[in-house]
Parts: C-alpha cells; sequence; structure tokens
C-alpha cells in the first residue's frame, strides 16, 4: 500500500498529521526498544512520559483530520487514510505497553 503525502500547498494538515503519526510511532518503537533491550525502568519512564505528551498530540491532530474530513471537499480518501495512520498508533501503542508492563514485573 503506497501512503500519499500531500504536498504542504494542497492540504497542509495532512501532511503534519502524517509527520505526527510517523514520528511519534518512531519515538516510541525507539523507546521501547531500548527498553526492551535493556530493561532499565529509566527508558520505561521516558515511555511514559513521551506517551503523556503525545496522546493530546495525536488526539489533536486526529480530530482536526476527521473535521476536516467531513468539511474539505476532494480530499477524503487522503484524509481518511491519514487518520487511519494516526489510528494505527493506538493499538502498536497498547502493544508496546503490555511488554513493558510485563517485563518490568521481573
Amino acid at each position: 500500500m503506497k501512503i500519499v503525502i500531500l504536498k504542504k500547498e494542497n492540504l497542509p494538515l495532512i501532511n503534519i498529521g502524517q509527520k505526527v503519526a510517523f514520528g511519534s510511532f518512531t519515538i516510541g518503537t525507539i523507546i521501547f526498544l531500548l527498553f526492551y533491550q535493556t530493561e532499565l525502568m529509566l527508558y520505561a519512564f521516558v515511555g511514559f512520559i513521551f506517551f503523556i505528551i503525545a496522546i493530546p498530540l495525536n488526539t489533536i491532530f486526529l480530530l482536526r483530520l476527521l473535521y476536516q474530513l467531513f468539511t474539505t471537499k476532494g480530499h477524503q480518501k487522503q484524509i481518511l487514510i491519514t487518520v487511519l495512520i494516526v489510528l494505527l498508533n493506538i493499538p502498536i501503542s497498547y502493544i508496546y505497553y503490555i511488554i513493558t508492563i510485563d517485563l518490568a514485573k521481573y
């Protein structure tokens, strides 16, 4: 599946929303992998702080994208793809959370 990133002059919210989603995924994955490899609680703490920041940021973009989905004509497919990309971070974050909690018990 090819992900469509529009030029900034077309719909900047789509472009920024995709970057925020991919950035959140990338940073979260790096923090998770550092914790998984080292099991240092410092990385779990950093991950928690990142999670607290990423949730509102991604939620704001999700809500703005949903608003734009219903108010903008002609770009619904690109907006919907971006909404799905943002939403994909939820199950990924949950999986990271479950694994981190399981590792932290030991």
